[in-house]
């Protein structure tokens, strides 16, 4: 097992809420092997996976009430990584106990702790209440990327990218080749505070195409806004929303897309759509938004952010980025976690520090 060395004392999205029921799930997270479920009672509960006995993952075995049977000596486990039961002996040594991890439930989302447990602080996750508003409708995704965390998240950040990789799906209609003159005007404005980072981004007086203006229901010609916020370690909080020329905001959809590393080159990434607009039977529906969103990230994203994966890979120290004006949420966000690693007496990840400029 190789744990990664990423800041600590911080709450990573271990699982969607729908994904953690009786049956164990196997995941691993941050270089290390985790077990996680749904006891009996509804608390959730996060262990390592494996069997301090004979190292048989617990992940095989079974839920029994609120506790965990591994399935090869039937041991048991209780939510506190503490043995309770061993077959045919009364007494149970010491060490046989797994460590286990601080979880909350939240806007469904399964946040865990990684770091000191006296340590975890449940208001510290990301406030996203929308999630649960009655008007709002929301659909959550899982997937696995063959990446770099920090890469798949810095996709996010950078929505400069949606004209070209989503010409065909969510793009403002402009040509592929269009100058400063001639394509509509963008404007956007980033901030720091603490660490947090916001970005504000805007393209005026543009026409939409694909998916947008099905959205939108015309092409417009509208203001396309694009607010993008990011906290640590690699939460980023999109909201996109169309004005009209004379400033009516007729639709808002806030996308919180989430990164947590599994190994060096692979992450988990987690999201939620979240829509204000249509009715229950009509456009968008679940089931729409579901196709839509999975062919854009599994058929456009993900694809190019495994490729830019095996790239650095292949290129080693040779692969440097060079920033320009539009990267400047990312270069922003990428400074906030190099003053982090540096605070916490780490060095900071090739990941961070990979841009040739500031």
């Amino acid at each position: 097992m190789q744990k990664l060395q990423v800041l600590e004392n911080l709450w990573y999205v271990a699982a969607l809420s729908g994904e953690l029921t009786d049956k164990p799930l196997a995941r691993m997270i941050c270089g290390v092997p985790m077990v996680l479920y749904r006891g009996e009672n509804g608390n959730l509960v996060a262990l390592e996976d494996r069997c301090p006995h004979r190292q048989a993952p617990l992940s095989m075995g079974n839920i029994i009430g609120d506790q965990i049977q591994c399935d090869y000596h039937g041991f048991m486990f209780d939510g506190t990584g503490a043995c309770t039961h061993i077959p045919r002996q009364d007494k149970i040594p010491a060490s046989m106990g797994v460590r286990a991890f601080a979880v909350v439930e939240r806007w469904g989302f399964v946040w865990l702790w990684w770091g000191d447990r006296e340590k975890a602080d449940d208001s510290a996750i990301p406030h996203l209440p929308w999630t649960e508003e009655d008007h709002q409708r929301t659909q959550y995704f899982y997937f696995h990327v063959k990446s770099n965390h920090q890469l798949m998240a810095d996709n996010l950040l950078d929505i400069s990218h949606v004209d070209f990789l989503h010409k065909h799906s969510i793009a403002s209609k402009i040509g592929d080749t269009e100058k400063q003159t001639e394509a509509p005007k963008v404007t956007f404005e980033t901030t720091t505070e603490g660490n947090v980072v916001t970005t504000v981004r805007k393209v005026h007086n543009t026409l939409l195409a694909g998916q947008t203006a099905k959205w939108h229901g015309s092409e417009g010609p509208v203001t396309r806004i694009s607010t993008g916020r990011w906290e640590p370690p690699n939460c980023c909080i999109l909201k996109l929303q169309f004005a009209e020329p004379d400033g009516t905001i007729n639709e808002t959809i806030s996308m919180e897309h989430i990164m947590t590393p599994e190994t060096a080159s692979t992450c988990h990434y987690f999201m939620d759509w979240t829509w204000d607009f249509g009715g229950p039977d009509g456009y968008p529906t679940h089931a729409d938004v579901d196709q839509e969103q999975r062919g854009i990230i599994d058929g456009d994203d993900i694809p190019m952010v495994e490729a830019q994966q095996r790239t650095i890979e292949q290129f080693g120290a040779d692969a440097r980025d060079v920033p320009v004006k539009q990267d400047l949420h990312v270069s922003s966000v990428h400074r906030v976690l190099k003053r982090m690693y540096e605070d916490a007496g780490m060095t900071a990840a090739a990941e961070v520090t990979r841009m040739a400029a500031e």
